[in-house]
């Protein structure tokens, strides 16, 4: 049977980016380099998605432990290609529409400043991200990290975004690995569609 381009648009899709083979460590301790090569692909697939406009949104997924999900315990990224924007997606990107009208400025810019100021909650920081546990979590143990220069768009980062985006992952699931002898997590890429 032969798909069309719109039956797949309607069904979404699903791929992996694998680690190389024999790689079976968590994400944290394979070192900057490798994730950095892991993210880049990740950003390229967003890149590409958009350019093509075959999808709706495309999220990036690790699920490491099996109490998190993971089928497998080789080192990857899922991605998720959605024929729709996820309702919390959508609610996120809505709110965050009237926040900038509401108060002038992006909502994570402020979140950022916020939150080196007012330390109680920072996990990490350094020159390009921040990395906090937010005020009313959706689960315990959320640590969000987030950029300290705007943009919404993972698919457009440069090499030194990257590279920042690898560093922060390692140094922060590194820290939750040490905090809570090595648990199972569910690690998300939020980018606009």
């Amino acid at each position: 049977a032969q798909i069309s381009v719109a039956d797949a648009r309607a069904a979404g899709s699903w791929r992996t980016i694998v680690a190389p083979p024999e790689e079976h460590r968590p994400l944290h301790a394979v070192g900057t380099d490798l994730i950095e090569g892991l993210v880049g692909v990740a950003r390229d697939a967003l890149a590409a998605a958009k350019a093509t406009g075959q999808t709706e949104y495309l999220t990036v997924v690790q699920n490491w432990g099996a109490q998190a999900g993971a089928r497998t315990n080789h080192l990857c990224l899922d991605l998720y290609d959605l024929p729709q924007i996820p309702h919390r997606i959508a609610e996120e990107l809505g709110g965050a529409a009237r926040f900038v009208i509401r108060e002038g400025e992006c909502p994570f810019c402020r979140l950022v400043r916020d939150e080196v100021r007012h330390p109680e909650r920072m996990v990490w920081e350094d020159d390009d991200s921040v990395a906090f546990a937010p005020y009313a979590s959706r689960s315990p143990f959320e640590i969000w990290i987030v950029p300290r220069r705007h943009d919404a768009d993972f698919g457009r980062a440069d090499a030194r975004a990257t590279r920042a985006t690898a560093e922060a992952l390692r140094q922060v699931l590194g820290k939750l690995a040490g905090a809570l002898d090595g648990p199972p997590y569910n690690l998300v890429l939020h980018t606009a569609p």
